[in-house]
C-alpha cells in the first residue's frame, strides 16, 4: 500500500527543516542527481531553502546511464546557469580530479570565498554517500541500496579547504505526483509500497522501450527484440518460465524483475528522460 499524501508532506517538512538548519552555514551544495533521470531527481526545494549558496549538480551513475543523454543534460543545466561534474566511476586517481574540479568551481562562483562548507544533497538512493565517501576517502558513512539508508547530519572532512555536512535524503514535494512518483521508483529513489509494479513497469517500457529495444533484448538473452512491450512481457515470461495452469504466461511476475533489473542497475545504458522533453 502506498504512503499517504500527508504521510509524505510531514517527510517533507521535516526535510526542509533540517536543510534550514544549514542556511548561512554552509556556502557550498552538491547537488547529486541520478544521470538516468536528471530532470526528476533534482531537489528544487533546496536552491529556495539555500539561496545564494554556491550549486553543483553532481551526475552519478553515469556507468549506468546513455553517456549521449548525460552530455545533453551537462549542457541544459550549463545553458540554465548551473555547474554540473560528473562523479568518477573506476578511473585511477579519479578523487584527486573529482575534488579538484569542485574547488575550482566553487572558487570560479564564490566571489573570492576560499574556505568551503558544503552540503551534500539528494533524494535518497542517488548516490549521496558514495559522493561523501569519494571525497571524504574512506567509508565513514554506509552505503547501500535501500532508499533512506543516511541518517542524521554527519561532518566529515575532504582537505584543509573543504568540510562537508552530510543530510539525509530529501524527497521533494512532487512525490505525491503520480508522475514523478512512478519515475522515481524507476530509479530506485522510493521503497516498493509507495506504487504499482505493473503501473511502474509499464511507465518504464513508455519511457524507453523504444530507444532500447536492443538492451532489453540482449540483457534477457532473447532472440530478437519484441516489437512492443506487450510482446517483451510474453517473450520474458517465455523465457523464465513464468507460466500459468494451461501453459498462460504470467507476465504479473514479470514486472517486478525488470523493476528490479533496472533500478538497481543491472539492465544499464538507458536514460528515462531528455532535457528538451522536462
Amino acid at each position: 500500500m502506498a504512503r499517504s499524501k500527508p504521510a509524505l508532506a510531514r517527510h517533507m517538512s521535516k526535510a526542509v527543516n533540517r536543510l534550514e538548519q544549514l542556511s548561512g552555514t554552509v556556502n557550498l551544495v552538491l547537488e547529486v542527481v541520478d544521470a538516468r533521470a536528471p530532470g526528476s531527481t533534482r531537489c528544487p526545494v533546496v536552491s529556495k531553502v539555500l539561496a545564494g549558496c554556491t550549486f553543483i549538480t553532481v551526475f552519478t551513475k553515469t556507468d549506468i546511464a546513455d553517456s549521449s543523454a548525460t552530455k545533453k543534460w551537462r549542457a541544459h543545466f550549463l545553458d540554465a546557469g548551473r555547474q554540473s561534474i560528473v562523479f568518477p566511476y573506476g578511473k585511477k586517481g579519479g578523487r584527486a580530479a573529482f575534488i579538484a574540479k569542485l574547488i575550482s568551481a566553487f572558487e570560479q562562483e564564490s566571489d573570492g570565498e576560499t574556505n568551503i562548507i558544503a552540503a551534500v544533497i539528494g533524494l535518497p538512493n542517488v548516490g549521496k554517500s558514495t559522493v561523501l565517501n569519494m571525497l571524504t576517502g574512506k567509508k565513514r558513512v554506509k552505503v547501500g541500496a535501500t532508499p533512506g539508508v543516511t541518517r542524521g547530519l554527519q561532518l566529515v572532512t575532504v582537505n584543509e579547504k573543504m568540510l562537508l555536512m552530510d543530510t539525509p535524503g530529501v524527497v521533494s514535494s512532487g512525490v505525491a505526483g503520480k508522475e514523478e512518483s512512478l519515475m522515481l521508483a524507476l530509479v530506485g529513489c522510493l521503497p516498493d509500497t509507495f506504487y504499482d509494479p505493473e503501473e511502474a513497469a509499464e511507465r518504464l517500457m513508455e519511457l524507453c522501450y523504444e530507444r532500447y529495444s536492443q538492451k532489453f533484448a540482449k540483457f534477457y538473452d532473447l532472440k530478437k527484440p519484441a516489437k512492443n512491450p506487450l510482446e517483451f512481457y510474453d517473450a520474458l515470461a517465455a523465457r523464465r518460465g513464468f507460466l500459468l495452469k494451461g501453459g498462460v504466461y504470467d507476465i504479473q511476475r514479470v514486472f517486478p524483475v525488470i523493476l528490479k533489473d533496472f533500478s538497481t542497475g543491472r539492465i544499464s545504458g538507458i536514460t528515462l528522460e531528455l532535457p528538451e522533453n522536462k
